[in-house]
């Protein structure tokens, strides 16, 4: 298989470029053999081509600067549970230190076959001059290399050989060169740090879920080229065996002040040994893996014999530098404990909740550490390239961006135009107060002196993934970009050539990102089969390096400021179905129950079974929006009243769900209402026999959703309990 991909490979590269193998030819399929080539393209062409080919077969790379005009590519195949990688040194530029002239090279490029497959070499004179120069830089000894030279000049003597070694030899010691050579060097460690070529990366879990097992496998299949392991914190350590703990939670607690001493003298070895020893690690293409980190102290603190609160764990991780991923290994508490039998299934439970609240915030992913030690090293590769692929610049389009607002980005406004300005202002939030001043201000005062200003901000050519948009739609395009709350995905507006709005593209950045981009999907196809959305409102939709995406035709209108009960009633019919079931064997409520057991939420569980118990009333099957609310029902300009954003859509709705969702959004965010004063007004708008079953099923439906979120459910659970409270 890797001798087809490397065929495959250098197939396509033909189609688009001049290229030439270096040496080695008959090398190039070995696992332990990188391809060195020379390609006649600048730097920006090649990543393009590079990310194009591995998009195009489901793959992914990492890159660096090796030297000016040299980049090394390491492009990453998954077959199956196989992991497999293919190590590309192009050399695309006349400036590189082996002063090697790449377009004269490629002019006198041969052809040799293999598998019947044209492949191109360089003549055996540039590929002599090459190696030639290769090895002096290297200091190799000329020795070792006079048989490979022989077999590509064979009239040349060895005294031949030697003398032009020691030429090369001295022009490489020369002054000249030199400085050159440490001109160049400057200019590389800027380009790196740029670049910032390398990743970090944790791995969070009891004793007993795997971490070992699978840093070593990482290590195994690491796609980067260097590899660097640190256990708990960024100093180095003589083993892995070093840290090895026999029974961690054999010893007393620190007192509370002793406690909290540790920690602040975490804080600095945290900080001071980053410095030292990840910082300069940075610059360098490598993969560096810790084994636990800082969070563990959260998750265990039994073994770190710490006494103090959560709180102040979690206030001090602010102050540490932090890796780009952490992975969290999980597995059900048993099988677990038959791996490891030193901590007690009480306190893996335990520890294992506290690992899943972690495991909800943004850069961390859980991973089911139950599976087969390949799938699941898979799984965290796949991850760490997708994490490595995907960033904001590949969102930019050509021109210059202004981050709203300036304290804190919301948005990223192409500044092209007015009329690009205009249109990209609508992404921000046409509710909030702050954010219509601001818009006011931004016009009036920072639209005047926009060519001002302009001089002073970065250009911004196509990002990959625009380009890929205008690959697969044939348009130009000019993006602006909105950051949602929740870190999870991605909203980008497209202009067309005429700077109209051509459409919205939705991307989703993680797993849980994908999870909503998927579902709204079949949400939009839903309800246009119902004839709530024009059939074409879908435009595209597809996965770009494994990030689920849709593009969304805009529609013409405003959002809603304010609808009628009986506007609402009229759009939530349209989604009821004729089914009807009694509330405790209604689909959507058991799913509920499922969530909350899932969850491990026991209040909930009780109010729920309390329901489950004593609830008499049927209820409709519906298609359920679940985020009904006014922001996300527009008014066209032919006046019709339709919904958009269906990312938590769901076909087992439970009917009066959206309509509390409607009036509790409205009270809670737009008239500031809480507590009584809300239920007072849930209560003026919804009047059902069934109010206050309804209103628990609502609230519990929201709590559950917020802890997916990972967003504050204080007020929600407070009147989940008063009004539970008031019905005992």
């Amino acid at each position: 298989m890797r001798e087809d991909i490397i065929l495959d490979f250098f197939s396509t590269l033909e189609r688009h470029y001049d290229y030439a193998i270096i040496h080695h030819v008959d090398k190039i399929f070995e696992k332990t053999c990188d391809i060195d080539l020379v390609i006649n393209c600048n730097k920006e062409d090649l990543k393009r081509f590079i990310s194009a080919y591995c998009l195009n077969n489901q793959s992914y790379y990492v890159s660096h600067t090796i030297d000016l005009g040299v980049q090394r590519f390491n492009i990453i195949y998954f077959n199956n549970t196989e992991i497999f990688k293919i190590e590309l040194d192009v050399t695309y530029s006349n400036k590189n230190n082996l002063e090697i002239d790449t377009k004269g090279a490629l002019k006198r490029k041969k052809t040799t076959f293999i598998k019947g497959k044209a492949l191109y070499m360089l003549d055996s004179e540039d590929e002599f001059l090459y190696y030639l120069r290769k090895k002096v830089f290297k200091k190799s000894p000329v020795e070792e290399h006079l048989s490979y030279f022989q077999k590509l000049l064979p009239d040349i003597s060895e005294n031949e050989i030697r003398e032009k070694y020691k030429k090369e030899k001295k022009y490489l010691r020369s002054p000249f060169f030199l400085f050159k050579y440490y001109l160049h060097k400057f200019f590389l460690l800027y380009y790196r740090i740029l670049e910032c070529p390398s990743m970090t990366i944790s791995f969070l879990g009891p004793d007993g879920s795997g971490k070992s097992t699978i840093i070593d496998c990482i290590r195994a299949n690491n796609p980067f080229v260097n590899f660097e392991y640190y256990h708990l914190k960024p100093k180095k350590i003589k083993s892995k065996n070093q840290n090895i703990q026999i029974n961690p939670h054999q010893n007393n607690n620190y007192s509370v002040l002793l406690s909290v001493l540790k920690l602040i003298y975490f804080i600095f070895e945290y900080n001071f040994y980053w410095l030292i020893n990840i910082l300069p690690k940075k610059i360098t293409p490598t993969l560096i893996v810790f084994d636990r980190y800082f969070e563990d102290i959260f998750a265990d603190p039994k073994r770190y014999r710490y006494g103090a609160s959560d709180s102040f764990v979690k206030f001090l991780k602010k102050f540490i530098p932090k890796p780009s991923i952490h992975f969290i290994l999980e597995a059900p508490v048993e099988v677990i404990h038959n791996r490891k039998k030193e901590v007690s299934e009480t306190s893996l439970k335990l520890q294992l909740k506290k690992y899943r609240e972690l495991g909800k915030q943004k850069n961390y992913y859980l991973i089911n550490a139950n599976k087969p030690v390949d799938a699941i090293v898979n799984d965290v590769v796949k991850t760490m390239l997708r994490e490595n692929t995907i960033n904001n610049s590949m969102f930019y389009s050509d021109g210059k961006y202004v981050s709203l607002p300036f304290f804190k980005k919301r948005v990223s406004l192409n500044i092209n135009s007015l009329k690009a300005i205009e249109n990209g202002l609508s992404l921000y939030n046409p509710y909030s107060k702050k954010a219509l001043i601001f818009k006011i201000f931004f016009k009036r005062y920072v639209l005047s002196f926009r060519n001002v200003f302009r001089n002073f901000l970065k250009s911004h050519s196509n990002g990959e993934f625009i380009n890929h948009l205008e690959k697969v739609l044939q348009m130009k395009f000019t993006s602006s970009i909105y950051y949602p709350t929740i870190s999870d995905k991605l909203i980008l507006q497209l202009l067309d050539s005429n700077e109209d709005i051509y459409g919205y593209v939705k991307i989703g950045l993680n797993p849980k990102g994908n999870h909503k981009i998927i579902n709204e999907i079949r949400g939009v196809k839903e309800m246009a089969s119902r004839g709530l959305l024009d059939e074409d409102y879908l435009i595209h939709s597809g996965t770009y390096y494994g990030c689920e995406y849709f593009l969304m035709k805009p529609i013409e209108g405003q959002s809603a400021k304010c609808l009628s009960r009986r506007d609402i009633d009229m759009l939530l019919d349209k989604l009821k179905s004729n089914e009807k079931f009694k509330l405790r064997e209604h689909p959507g409520f058991l799913k509920l129950v499922n969530r909350a057991k899932i969850m491990n939420r026991v209040k909930l569980m009780e109010i729920l079974l309390d329901i489950k118990n004593t609830s008499n009333f049927s209820y409709n099957l519906v298609i359920e929006h679940g985020d009904f609310a006014l922001w996300n029902i527009l008014i066209t300009n032919n006046g019709l009243i339709q919904l958009i954003d269906f990312e938590y859509y769901s076909n087992q709705g439970i009917e009066f769900v959206d309509l509390f969702n409607f009036y509790f959004q409205k009270g809670k965010l737009i008239l500031k209402l809480e507590g009584e004063r809300l239920i007072k007004y849930l209560k003026d708008n919804i009047s059902l026999d069934t109010f206050n079953e309804m209103l628990k099923v609502f609230l519990i439906n929201r709590i559950l959703l917020q802890e997916e979120e990972c967003s504050n459910q204080n007020h929600e659970f407070e009147l989940l309990l008063k009004i539970d409270g008031s019905n005992k």
